[in-house]
């Protein structure tokens, strides 16, 4: 059952800034890719700072997270809503500039709704709502540099 407290979410997001760990910028910054989803899946556990921040938002029962890379030049993605997932999130990862690159949310099937996030500097969480509350989204095209961010789902 969807318990996300909705009243949360203006157009469908919130966001946060949050404190990314020294280790992370240092994984970062050598492309170590393994090192630094260890760190993700520990800041998400179950005493983790980052699953703390999602469990203000709606009762967690599970959490699937990946690193996703994009460098220009690519292409936007598809509208999708993650099926049955209740929350998905996005932290910025970037330690450089890039430009394009945003989140596009809107509800299911509504243009005119959809609104478009753009640029989050390194640090920023942005919580939004997906399929079970009918929203779906995508992500623009990175027109400058790479955007590097943890993405996930909560269920």
């Amino acid at each position: 059952m969807n318990q996300v407290k909705i009243e949360y979410f203006k157009n469908g997001h919130i966001n946060f800034n949050w404190e990314v760990p020294p280790s992370w910028k240092s994984a970062i910054l050598e492309k170590d890719w393994p090192t630094l989803d260890g760190l993700a899946a520990e800041a998400l556990s179950e005493s983790g700072s980052l699953r703390e921040i999602l469990e203000k938002l709606c009762p967690v029962q599970k959490i699937e997270h990946l690193l996703s890379l994009r460098e220009a030049p690519d292409e936007d993605g598809i509208w999708h809503d993650d099926g049955s997932r209740d929350l998905a999130f996005s932290l910025a990862l970037s330690l450089e500039s890039f430009e394009g690159a945003g989140l596009g949310l809107r509800i299911r099937g509504d243009e005119a709704s959809a609104i478009t996030i753009g640029y989050r500097p390194y640090g920023s969480l942005t919580c939004f709502l997906t399929g079970s509350n009918g929203y779906e989204h995508r992500t623009n095209q990175v027109t400058k540099g790479s955007r590097l961010v943890l993405a996930g789902w909560v269920n």
